[in-house]
């Protein structure tokens, strides 16, 4: 329906770059969105999950319609299998991120599923795991201090770099707005524009670190030349499950002492990476967690 609607705006919106560039963007993301959606109506109405046992791990099939795709998993990237809280969903902990395994069947049938898998690769308890920060984090450790960043380098630059070429792009669609349009119809193309510029520039030159050190931790923030630095000493940690009235589950740890409280990370429908934070700040500052 929303691609239907986006083509069928086309004819009417003349020679306006920056109603080309909406209507761009409007179709990108509906088709992607539109795609993943038809995935999970195949999966629901023919969709299979098949779990084979092998040396050295386990492989998934994953059927859906006619299409399979097969996934291998090796023991020693695998931390731990767990039940995820919000839909029962049976979940590997990689070194690399987590991965489903399977949203089918009876939730006292994943539970099975999961203990048959565990005894298999010879793993722990779910719960007993030591922590660690999310794989997709940039950790630098020295000696007894840590350095945590949401954004690896690499992917900051591709971000950087995307985010300026939708700053062009905006220029460009804000530079003929002003001979089709006007000077008044250019102002919402202008005000695109330098929200767009704004973000970039925080994202190119804008910096935020967690500094991790036995006792302390530190939230350390900079843009170009400005530095700011909050620590937290005698501060303890805690993990807070919230549901919004979508039902929607938010898992988030925090750190709290006489001064305030700060998020360090959250997550949407799986505490995993939460829970697997806050036992590793633990262990290393020494602070007081409560899940």
């Amino acid at each position: 329906m929303g691609e239907v609607f986006a083509i069928g705006l086309l004819p009417t919106i003349g020679r306006s770059m920056l109603g080309v560039l909406f209507l761009v963007l409007w179709l990108t993301f509906w088709t992607l969105g539109g795609v993943v959606a038809l995935t999970h109506v195949v999966r629901s109405l023919a969709g299979e999950d098949v779990i084979g046992l092998r040396d050295g791990g386990f492989e998934l099939v994953r059927r859906a319609g006619p299409f399979r795709r097969r996934y291998k998993f090796d023991r020693s990237r695998i931390r731990r299998l767990r039940i995820r809280p919000h839909d029962r969903a049976v979940v590997a902990d990689m070194t690399k991120g987590s991965r489903v395994i399977t949203t089918f069947g009876a939730p006292a049938d994943r539970e099975a599923v999961a203990d048959w898998l565990r005894r298999h690769l010879g793993l722990a308890d779910a719960d007993s795991a030591i922590g660690a920060p999310p794989a997709a984090w940039d950790v630098r450790i020295e000696g007894e201090v840590a350095y945590l960043r949401k954004v690896r380098r690499g992917a900051r630059v591709m971000r950087s770099v995307i985010a300026w070429l939708l700053v062009a792009a905006t220029a460009a669609a804000w530079y003929a707005s002003i001979g089709h349009e006007g000077p008044i119809g250019s102002i919402p193309a202008l005000i695109a524009l330098l929200l767009l510029a704004v973000g970039s520039a925080m994202t190119t030159w804008g910096r935020r670190e967690w500094i991790v050190r036995p006792g302390e931790l530190t939230l350390h923030r900079s843009f170009a030349l400005w530095t700011s630095e909050r620590p937290f000493r005698s501060a303890r940690l805690e993990v807070i499950h919230e549901a919004d009235s979508d039902n929607d589950h938010h898992y988030k740890v925090v750190v709290i002492d006489a001064g305030g409280r700060k998020t360090l990370h959250s997550q949407v429908h799986d505490s995993g990476e939460v829970v697997d934070l806050a036992n590793w700040l633990a262990a290393r500052t020494g602070f007081p967690y409560r899940g």
